[in-house]
């Protein structure tokens, strides 16, 4: 099994194997630095389908679905409903993304990062690495969408929701619905949290997937806020998961960007499968050749018992 040698060397390869973390043939991206390790997939679904901390029993995401997704984006004031204005990224495939990183020489060795199994990983010493994963002409003509993964080596990273309007016209009330985190295994959530309101199950179960089949519930919604960001506060949300050991870990994601942003609302939502986590962002009209950003922090907290 492979180890990582030295705090910053980290390992990135993209692969077109099989992929365990989904169904069919698709194609992903494996980060791994000293301190964690990250699986992004290009798609069906894309976004993260496994975060952990290294040499930890748990990891944060659910088995077959992913966090710092972008589900759906739309535009309009009938985007939701009108098929020719709406689109579902979450089950679309995404191209390889364009990698940075601060490392010397890596443009000399990109050549070989896109390759399948078994070929050697890649070590670069460097204190970050960037994933950029671009659709162009999304909708309309000139309307491209873009997801960028900021790495470290510090146990945070940021995912960054980018909109660019090319399209020549004003694009109306742009609107995403993005993981914060996205999707997790609610049968090890202990604790969910926005803000100050704070959730955990009902005594006595230990995660909510027991709460929900005692009350015979296959959707039912934890928390929810609608954000008022006039106050200059910054909207957090949490979820802890409980691993067998007896051990606590928290993802923590903040929302850092309040730029443009019209109206914002956050839930944690119970499902039949699974919890989703979701922030969902109203936009002001884009104007023509410029662009809005979204970003989203996230940190990985480890609490033993």
């Amino acid at each position: 099994m492979y180890k990582v040698l030295a705090v910053g060397v980290f390992t990135v390869f993209i692969s077109g194997c099989e992929n365990p973390f989904s169904s069919g043939r698709t194609r992903h991206t494996l980060v791994d630095f000293s301190r964690y390790q990250t699986v992004l997939q290009h798609g069906n679904p894309f976004g993260i389908v496994s975060l952990s901390m290294q040499g930890e029993p748990v990891g944060f995401s659910h088995p077959d679905l992913p966090l710092g997704d972008w589900e759906w984006f739309w535009y309009d004031a009938d985007g939701k409903t009108n098929e020719r204005k709406h689109f579902k990224l979450l089950d679309t495939k995404w191209s390889d993304p364009r990698i940075e990183t601060d490392a010397e020489l890596f443009y000399e060795k990109s050549a070989i990062l896109i390759r399948d199994w078994p070929d050697p990983k890649i070590e670069i010493d460097a204190a970050t690495t960037e994933l950029f994963y671009e659709k162009k002409n999304v909708l309309l003509p000139g309307l491209d969408l873009g997801v960028t993964y900021r790495f470290g080596r510090v146990d945070t990273f940021c995912v960054s929701y980018s909109i660019t309007n090319y399209t020549g016209e004003l694009l109306p009330q742009p609107y995403m619905m993005i993981g914060f985190p996205g999707f997790t295994d609610h049968e090890s959530v202990s604790a969910v949290s926005i803000g100050s309101e704070k959730r955990v199950p009902i005594y006595p179960f230990s995660s909510f997937s027991q709460e929900a089949a005692l009350a015979g519930r296959k959707e039912y919604s934890l928390l929810h806020e609608d954000f008022d960001d006039t106050t200059g506060s910054r909207l957090t949300a949490t979820v802890t998961v409980l691993s067998s050991a007896g051990s606590y870990y928290t993802l923590q994601v903040t929302l850092l960007s309040n730029n443009h942003i019209a109206r914002v609302s956050a839930n944690h939502i119970i499902k039949a499968r699974y919890m989703t986590s979701h922030l969902y962002i109203l936009l002001d009209d884009l104007r023509s050749n410029d662009n809005y950003t979204v970003d989203v922090s996230y940190k990985m907290i480890s609490t033993k018992e």
